[in-house]
């Protein structure tokens, strides 16, 4: 992938990413008006305070797990970089995914560090930054499903399956056959696919203890979803709702997945439908989920414009 390919997605299609935003604020204005607008200002107004500054110092917690695996991602590449610039070159690029589809703002990341990492070494850290992320996702997302499959009599191990085989079958085969993956994707015929693996291959031969690095960087995805699980549980106690660490840290994977879907901005509404419906397991009102959904989101956009905004600058 070059660098026009990365430019191109934020500067082609503006008025599909106008429509997406505007379809995110229709999604998020019916949520609200099917829980009555009323009821969710209520419980916005009534939280504590004291609790939504302790889920804004979880979040942070949380970054500085993921910059400081970015970090560790990149040091492997042969790139050492202070834990503090990681931290808001990724926030910086975080903030830039709240307003692009599907979190493509991410691929911005290389750019906070231009001058410091190459542009296509800084890309395929953080695709694999992301696929950390997927795969800690779908682990803890499909055994979130057998609960929900279990709770309500549903049979998901079909899916699950299909799940498994399609995130598992071409990380493995180009693992363990970099040289034929490539050329199996010449017949695709597209040229950004084939100079995206051949700059992959290119960065993962110069990687010491591959299999090391992604382990470790996995174990550090885990323990951050053990704070973002934390991050919720605390803005359902500041409504007054106890809901499990252990099962959030199973289901709120599912959540965040919906950000990936393509069809609003950074999954705007979908996310928010997402926690209130989940949250309604534990008998959380669906004004109060929605609530919470809110205030989520604003505490964690604030945070990427407090940290990140510099770094953004930069890369503009």
């Amino acid at each position: 992938m070059r660098l026009s390919d990365i430019k191109s997605i934020f500067q082609k299609k503006k008025i599909h990413t106008i429509a997406r935003l505007l379809f995110s604020l229709l999604i998020i204005s019916v949520l609200l008006y099917s829980v009555n607008p009323a009821s969710v200002v209520a419980v916005l107004v009534t939280m504590n305070h004291m609790l939504l500054l302790v889920a804004l110092l979880l979040y942070a917690c949380t970054f500085l797990i993921l910059s400081y695996r970015w970090r560790y991602i990149l040091s492997k590449m042969g790139y050492k970089i202070p834990l503090l610039t990681a931290y808001q070159a990724f926030a910086a690029g975080v903030l830039i995914s709240d307003i692009t589809p599907a979190r493509l703002g991410e691929l911005s990341r290389p750019f906070a560090l231009k001058g410091i990492v190459p542009i296509h070494t800084g890309l395929v850290s953080v695709l694999a930054d992301r696929y950390m992320d997927i795969v800690v996702i779908f682990i803890l997302g499909t055994t979130g499903l057998v609960f929900i499959s279990s709770v309500y009599d549903m049979t998901l191990i079909p899916v699950l399956l299909v799940l498994i085989f399609l995130l598992a079958t071409p990380v493995l085969f180009f693992w363990m056959d970099r040289e034929r993956a490539i050329r199996i994707a010449g017949w695709t015929g597209s040229v950004r696919l084939i100079d995206f693996l051949r700059s992959l291959d290119e960065v993962i031969s110069q990687v010491t203890q591959v299999r090391k690095l992604f382990l470790i960087g996995i174990s550090f995805t885990f323990f951050s979803w053990i704070f973002q699980a934390a991050r919720i549980m605390t803005l359902c106690y500041a409504t007054g709702y106890y809901v499990p660490i252990s099962d959030l840290i199973l289901l709120q994977p599912l959540v965040s997945a919906l950000s990936l879907i393509p069809v609003s901005v950074a999954g705007l509404g979908l996310v928010e439908g997402g926690y209130a419906a989940m949250l309604t397991l534990f008998g959380v009102p669906l004004a109060t989920g929605m609530a919470i959904a809110l205030m989520d989101r604003v505490l964690t956009v604030s945070f990427h414009i407090i940290i990140g905004s510099r770094f953004v600058a930069r890369m503009i």
